[in-house]
């Protein structure tokens, strides 16, 4: 009873059997008014022949010839004169009806038709009636038997098609029970290219991108252990050398200092991982200011002085004059982290430059550098978490893999796009555009 293959069924035998009260129904009206017509011109025909027989013959027993007539024939006849007095009366005939018939008048009145006859220097008046009821019986005898055949195919027609119609939804819901199992590699064989066909393509595309989503949950978490797990065990194990009372204090030093730089490298992935977080969720805050972007990178490329400085770099700016709304703090960090990607793998002596232009109500960041690059293969997944390329695995380069994927949120946030171009051994340029928004 809660199957949706029943409720189908009865649907649309509800549809047929309400489609055939109301064709009857109508087609009963229609040709009702039809038959009516049609027997009142048969009946006129009949009664004018009967008319014309016994004027032209001069019959003499006219009573008796028109009940022979009636006998064999399909109509009732009734035969007045002067008075409601006949043979065979009509109950629906009034006198005034006679009186009419017999003044001349032809009478039509449902299935009933009256024609004057002057015989024998006398005026009757002829009355035909046909059994109108015993006709409309035989056609709602041969209308129900056509309606019944027709339901009945139609019903057969109908259970087959719902299983063709219902097996789609039942594949879906086969599927999406492997889903909520955690099986993602369900996917539904469905050919129509109806609405449900629609469906179901948009169903396997779902499971694909779940598909995926679990696969990045099992890399984030595996990526987070094995992040976290390192310094906590550099940490445990120097921790353990310096319980020792004969360790020489250059030694102790030096693995105290490792200790701190493990600690305050977990604590930098903390701090990404909250701050990665927080843009993704619903709730963080966004505050946009109008400020000026090109004072914000000068003061971003002045802050990383100690950084560039200490690897004799070359920063090159061609800053316009530029205005934007954004929150400030947001995109200081942008700025901050792919500045300190591009110091960190261009070589000594090396040059960086940071372009800002506008046009067509946007704003351009272009940052170019000519470090050590990315290879092809690596370009469309540096702005995965904890996706680091081969040449940045060294942990004396610092990082938790998660700058750019802040980067990439930060300026989805702002409803801005990031384009990287890069070639292995050539160096780097990463385009930032950020659209005008009103103030």
């Amino acid at each position: 009873m809660k199957t949706i293959y029943f409720r189908v069924v009865i649907t649309f035998l509800g549809i047929i059997m309400i489609s055939i009260i109301f064709t009857y129904i109508v087609l009963r009206l229609l040709f009702t008014n039809y038959f009516i017509f049609k027997i009142q011109a048969d009946s006129l025909n009949a009664s004018r022949q009967i008319v014309n027989y016994l004027t032209q013959n001069q019959i003499q027993d006219i009573h008796g010839y028109i009940e022979s007539v009636a006998a064999v024939s399909k109509y009732k006849l009734s035969l007045y004169h002067g008075d409601l007095t006949s043979l065979n009366p009509i109950p629906s005939i009034q006198q005034d009806d006679v009186n009419k018939v017999l003044h001349g008048s032809i009478y039509k009145h449902a299935d009933v038709v009256g024609l004057p006859l002057k015989i024998h220097g006398e005026t009757y008046a002829l009355f035909t009636e046909f059994n109108m009821d015993n006709y409309l019986q035989r056609y709602d005898q041969v209308a129900l038997t056509a309606f019944v055949v027709c339901l009945i195919i139609g019903s057969l027609l109908i259970v087959v098609a719902s299983r063709y119609l219902v097996r789609p939804i039942k594949m879906l819901t086969k599927a999406t029970k492997k889903i909520a199992a955690g099986d993602y590699r369900a996917q539904v064989q469905v050919k129509q290219k109806d609405e449900l066909g629609i469906l179901a393509g948009s169903f396997n595309r779902m499971v694909r991108e779940l598909r995926q989503i679990e696969q990045m949950r099992q890399e984030f978490v595996s990526n987070v252990s094995h992040e976290i797990q390192s310094p906590i065990t550099s940490i445990r194990g120097f921790s353990t050398t310096l319980l020792q009372e004969d360790i020489p204090a250059d030694d102790r030093k030096r693995y105290l200092s490792i200790i701190a730089a493990e600690s305050e490298r977990l604590s930098r992935l903390s701090e990404d991982l909250l701050k990665l977080a927080s843009l993704e969720s619903e709730h963080h805050p966004f505050t946009p200011e109008s400020f000026r972007l090109d004072e914000q990178l000068r003061r971003t490329v002045i802050a990383a002085e100690p950084l560039w400085s200490q690897k004799n770099l070359d920063i090159d700016l061609e800053l316009q004059e530029v205005f934007v709304n954004a929150d400030e703090d947001q995109l200081a960090q942008v700025w901050t982290n792919l500045l300190t990607n591009a110091i960190k793998f261009t070589p000594p002596g090396g040059r960086i430059s940071i372009e800002l232009t506008k046009r067509d109500k946007e704003s351009t960041v272009r940052m170019t550098d000519n470090g050590i690059g990315i290879a092809e293969e690596d370009v469309h997944r540096i702005f995965r978490r904890f996706y680091k390329s081969d040449k940045a695995r060294n942990r004396s380069q610092g990082g938790s893999g998660l700058g750019l994927a802040i980067v990439q949120k930060i300026v989805s946030l702002h409803q801005g796009r990031i384009d990287v171009h890069s070639q292995f051994n050539h160096g780097t340029m990463i385009t930032v555009t950020l659209p005008d928004h009103e103030r």
